[in-house]
């Protein structure tokens, strides 16, 4: 197999983009949900998924950056 040229192995910009906005949309989200979870001080089953989609687009965003295939196809859905 012939090596891998530099400019070929780069990551698009707009995929670097996307993950930093997966990465930040999580945090805030994350952050913001769970601090008004702390005020109510119980969790129902709603709540629970809301902070399992933001922990999950933080994970998307971070696999994103690393170049994971399936991170892109989940991100995508």
């Amino acid at each position: 197999m012939p090596p891998k040229n530099n400019a070929s192995a780069r990551r698009p910009v707009t995929v670097t983009i996307v993950a930093i906005v997966f990465i930040a949309a999580g945090v805030v989200g994350l952050v913001y949900h769970t601090a008004e979870l702390f005020g109510q001080g119980k969790l129902n089953y709603e709540e629970a998924w809301v902070l399992f989609l933001r922990a999950l687009a933080i994970v998307i965003g971070l696999y994103l950056l690393r170049g994971a295939n399936w991170a892109r196809w989940l991100g995508l859905a």
